[in-house]
């Protein structure tokens, strides 16, 4: 059998053979950190052996690609799955290879996957491979997307609303410096950072504002939003 030597890019594949990790946080869900080798493949008795993908990670952080393998054909036992990584670009071999996993940080990779599996009609070893590219990017926030004239307006439609305090509940059934009330901060998924706005900081009530004035205008703030200059965008 002739093995799959095609170098792809990020996205031609189906699912993820190392969706990971981030090394120092959580694990990720077992539905997704599994990386696994398909049914499906380059013939009808190989394994297909699926891109790893594009990941994002906090400030700093690391993820680890891991690889290990198993099937769905019947009867294809599957001997081992190995990796091999180098940065995208480098010209004298591997960082590292023939290992179960490796930890590389922010920038753009390259990974090779060695599937050995036995044949189930000769019962000989065989072997089929795949190499990608891949990149791992640092996590913007949305708040962070926020340019700084776009902030400075909701600054002012704070200052009008509520003197500029974010913390600020007076039992008037309005929270925050925008004066949420709580069944639309829920509505827009506000609910994710804070029960009411007041308990969220100041980019998180920012960051809720955007989506509300996506759904409904800056009419959402009709006398603050029009001395602000609040425009949808």
């Amino acid at each position: 059998m002739q093995n799959s030597t095609k170098l792809i890019k990020v996205g031609a594949a189906t699912a993820a053979i190392a969706a990971v990790g981030v090394a120092g946080l959580a694990t990720a869900p077992a539905a997704s950190a599994a990386p696994k080798v398909v049914s499906k493949s380059f013939t009808s008795k190989t394994p297909k052996i699926a891109a790893v993908g594009d990941k994002s990670v906090a400030k700093g952080k690391k993820v680890t690609i891991k690889a290990a393998g198993r099937t769905t054909i019947k009867g294809l036992k599957i001997v081992s799955t190995t990796i091999k990584v180098k940065k995208t670009g480098k010209k004298y071999g591997w960082a590292v290879k023939g290992v179960k996993s490796y930890n590389v940080g922010v920038g753009r990779w390259t990974v090779r996957t060695d599937v050995k599996f036995v044949d189930p009609k000769t019962k000989k070893v065989k072997s089929v491979h795949l190499t990608n590219r891949f990149s791992v990017k640092t996590k913007v926030s949305a708040a962070a997307k926020i340019s700084a004239s776009r902030a400075g307006v909701w600054a002012k439609v704070a200052k009008c609303e509520s003197g500029g305090n974010w913390k600020i509940s007076t039992g008037n059934g309005y929270y925050g410096g925008l004066q949420f009330s709580a069944s639309t901060w829920r509505a827009y998924g506000g609910g994710k950072y804070a029960s009411t706005a007041n308990r969220a900081t100041k980019e998180q009530q920012i960051t809720i504002a955007e989506k509300v004035v996506r759904g409904q205008g800056p009419g959402a703030w009709p006398h603050c939003g029009r001395k602000a200059g609040l425009t949808r965008i």
